[in-house]
């Protein structure tokens, strides 16, 4: 049901709610108020960029066309650091799981969805890419993963209250600590 990446934001959302508002957890599915949802994009947006940066690019244009470029810097491959890299990707990832966690969505289930979507762009091990942005396309066939079922199975059975876990797992680090005293 939950990832350690989501456990572990559930646990510092629920800690830092005592001081801020925005980092509250819903119960169930929600989408959050306007300064949740700009802090979440805010976070999002930087830790992509970093990742952005860390891969070599530092210019990135959104045209009003709607199409996106990035723009390679010339950079000497011995000035990237493959672990600002993995870092950048692993922090965009916690970051994402966090917003995921701030909608009330248990992300394992809605994860293993986009997968198997993602895994059917690709009929008998086959590819269409375009050629000019080396994205996968969808064949003629292909099915959008369907978030909205696995939110009526959350509905119809166990509930998925992310607020309690969260709160359980700073109460479960607080008696570890004083275990340990």
């Amino acid at each position: 049901m939950l990832s350690q990446v989501a456990r572990s934001n559930l646990f510092t959302k629920a800690v830092a709610a005592k001081f801020d508002s925005r980092q509250e957890v819903p119960e169930r599915y929600a989408i959050p108020n306007v300064e949740t949802r700009l802090l979440l994009a805010r976070l999002i947006y930087e830790e992509a960029m970093e990742t952005i940066q860390a891969l070599g690019c530092y210019r990135v244009h959104d045209a009003a066309a709607g199409e996106h470029s990035i723009d390679l810097e010339n950079i000497e491959r011995d000035k990237l650091n493959i672990d600002d890299i993995i870092d950048g990707c692993c922090d965009t990832i916690y970051v994402a799981t966090g917003a995921l966690c701030a909608v009330g969505a248990p992300d394992v289930r809605h994860l293993q969805e986009v997968c198997v979507a993602n895994d059917s762009k690709f009929p008998q091990g086959n590819a269409i890419i375009d050629p000019k942005t080396g994205k996968y396309l969808k064949p003629k066939d292909w099915k959008a993963p369907d978030h909205a079922k696995i939110r009526e199975s959350y509905a119809r059975g166990q509930p998925c209250n992310l607020r309690f876990w969260g709160l359980k797992f700073v109460q479960n680090a607080k008696s570890l600590s004083e275990e340990k005293q």
